[in-house]
C-alpha cells in the first residue's frame, strides 16, 4: 500500500516525490522546476507526458498534491526513525555497502540497488562500530599529539623568553664593560691634561713672579730717580753717580723670553682621539672567526655565554626544533657556513672525548637532516678520522693534541686537520663539495680568538 502511494506521488519527469507540484489543463502534474526545464529544452509549451500543447504562462500550483506529498514525507521520516524504510515502509534488515545506508528487502531487489553488495544490519553494525572505534582511537591519538605539540610550543615560548633575557643581559654586560673602559680612559686622559696643564702653569707662574719682582725693582728705581730730579742741585750732584748705577743695573736686566713648549700639547691629547681609543681597545675586545649556533646544539650540550665553547651536561632544557634535530650526531654547528673560498680556524680541545669537523648542508636547506660529515675525533685515548663517505682512519699522533687547526679549501675539495703548535698535518679529507659546509663541534672544544691588529698605512 505504501509503495503504491509512493508511486502515485512520483513526478513522471524526475521520478522523485513532487516538489512544488503544478498541473496542466490535461490534468497531468509535475514538479515546477521539472516542467520549466522540459519546456526550456523543447522550446515549446507542451505536456511531457501526452505532448498536449498548453499556454506558455506559469501553470497553477496543485495545492492538494503538495499537502499530500508533505504528509507522505513526514510520515516516511517518522517511520525511518522507527527502523522502517522511508520508501516502502518495510523493516530495514540490510545495509547497502555501496550506498552506505540501511535498506529493506524491496530496496534490495529494486533497480536502484542492482548489483550492490549487502550485509545484514547486525553484521554491518559490528563492522561500523569497529571502524568507528578505530577512528575514535586515531582521534584520541591525534588529540594526544596535539597536546604534545601545545606543550612543545609552550616550551618553545619559555625558551625564547629565556634566550631573550640571556641575550639582553649579555648585551648589557658588554656595554657596561665598554662604558667602564671608556670611563676609565676618559678619566686617564683628563688626568693627563690636568697634570700637564698644572706643571706648565706652575712654570708660567714662576716666570710671572720673576717679572713681577723686576717690575717692583724698576718702579722703586723710577721713584728714586724722580726724587733726585726734584732734589736741590748740590744733593743731585752728590747722588748722581749712585742713581746712575742703579739705573744701569736695572737696564742691564734682560727681558724674559716667552718659553717654548710651555703651552698645552693639544695635539697629543685630542689629536685622533677616537682612533687612539680604538687602538687601546685591542686588548679589551676579542674576535672569533666562528660563533656557535645554540639553536643547533644537542639537548645535552651547554654553550658558553660568548658562544665559543661547549661542554656536556645532563640536559639543558632546550626544546625540540628542526635545526637541532637536523644533526644526526649529538653536536653543535657554527652559525656561519662556507660555499666558496679558503677558511681556517683554531680550536682548543680538552678532556678525554671531543670531536671537530664539518657537516654539509642538505639540498633541502636549513632544518633538513644533514648526513655528510667529516670529523676528527678523540675518544678512549685514540684519534680517529671518519665520514659518511670514507672508512674510519686512525692518524698517527705521538703527542696529545691541545689545539686543532681546521682548514677548508672549498674549491679544491680539501679539508685538513693539523696541530698549529707543531705545524704537523694530522689528517686530510678530499671531496668534491657541492653544498654549504658548516663547522661542527662537540664537548671539550673552544673556538680560539684571532689577534686583532689595527694599524695605520701612510
Amino acid at each position: 500500500m505504501s509503495s503504491m502511494l509512493e508511486e502515485d506521488l512520483l513526478c513522471p519527469v524526475c521520478l522523485d516525490i513532487y516538489k512544488d507540484p503544478v498541473f496542466l489543463p490535461c490534468s497531468h502534474s509535475f514538479c515546477k522546476a521539472c516542467l520549466l526545464h522540459f519546456r526550456k529544452e523543447r522550446r515549446e509549451p507542451s505536456c511531457p507526458v501526452c505532448r498536449r500543447r498548453s499556454s506558455g504562462g506559469n501553470p497553477p500550483c496543485n495545492l492538494a498534491l503538495k499537502r499530500l506529498c508533505n504528509t507522505f514525507l513526514q510520515e516516511r521520516t517518522r517511520r525511518a526513525s522507527e527502523g522502517f524504510c522511508s520508501l516502502h515502509f518495510e523493516s530495514l534488515k540490510l545495509f547497502c555497502l555501496d550506498h552506505e545506508q540501511p535498506v529493506c528487502l524491496i530496496c534490495r531487489d529494486s533497480v536502484k540497488h542492482a548489483g550492490h553488495r549487502f550485509r545484514p544490519v547486525s553484521e554491518a553494525v559490528l563492522e561500523i562500530k569497529l571502524e568507528l572505534e578505530q577512528n575514535l582511537k586515531r582521534l584520541q591519538n591525534r588529540i594526544t599529539s596535539l597536546k604534545c605539540c601545545k606543550e612543545l610550543f609552550r616550551d618553545g615560548v619559555e625558551h625564547l623568553k629565556s634566550q631573550a633575557r640571556n641575550s639582553e643581559e649579555m648585551i648589557r654586560k658588554q656595554f657596561r664593560k665598554f662604558f667602564q673602559f671608556l670611563a676609565d680612559e676618559e678619566e686617564a686622559r683628563l688626568t693627563a691634561v690636568r697634570k700637564e696643564a698644572e706643571l706648565k702653569i706652575g712654570k708660567m707662574v714662576e716666570l710671572m713672579e720673576t717679572v713681577k719682582k723686576n717690575i717692583s725693582g724698576l718702579s722703586e728705581t723710577i721713584r728714586a730717580t724722580e726724587d733726585e730730579l726734584n732734589a736741590e742741585d748740590l744733593s743731585l750732584l752728590r747722588n748722581f753717580k749712585a742713581a746712575t748705577e742703579k739705573i744701569q743695573n736695572q737696564l742691564r736686566l734682560d727681558l724674559p723670553d716667552f718659553p717654548s713648549r710651555v703651552l698645552l700639547d693639544e695635539a697629543k691629547h685630542v689629536g685622533n682621539l677616537s682612533f687612539n681609543i680604538w687602538l687601546k681597545m685591542e686588548n679589551a675586545v676579542t674576535y672569533t672567526p666562528l660563533v656557535l649556533d645554540p639553536n643547533t646544539a644537542a639537548a645535552d650540550l651547554l654553550l658558553s655565554h660568548d658562544l665559543t665553547s661547549v661542554r656536556r651536561v645532563k640536559w639543558t632544557g632546550a626544546p625540540y626544533n628542526p635545526e637541532r634535530s637536523a644533526l644526526l650526531c649529538r653536536s653543535v654547528i657554527s652559525s656561519r657556513g662556507f660555499n666558496s673560498g679558503i677558511h681556517s680556524w683554531d680550536v682548543e680541545v680538552r678532556g678525554e672525548s671531543w670531536k671537530v669537523g664539518m657537516v654539509a648542508e642538505s639540498a633541502g636547506g636549513p632544518g633538513v637532516v644533514k648526513r655528510d660529515y667529516w670529523v676528527l675525533r678523540f675518544s678512549r685515548g685514540k684519534y680517529s678520522a671518519w665520514s659518511q663517505r670514507t672508512d674510519c682512519v686512525e692518524p698517527k699522533v705521538t703527542k696529545k693534541i691541545r689545539r686543532i687547526q681546521v682548514k677548508l679549501d672549498w674549491e679544491a675539495g680539501m679539508l685538513a686537520f693539523s696541530d698549529p703548535l707543531t705545524r704537523t698535518v694530522i689528517h686530510t679529507f678530499t671531496h668534491t663539495f657541492t653544498n654549504k659546509m658548516f663547522p661542527l663541534f662537540d664537548q671539550g672544544t673552544k673556538i680560539l680568538p684571532l689577534k686583532l691588529s689595527v694599524r695605520g698605512r701612510y
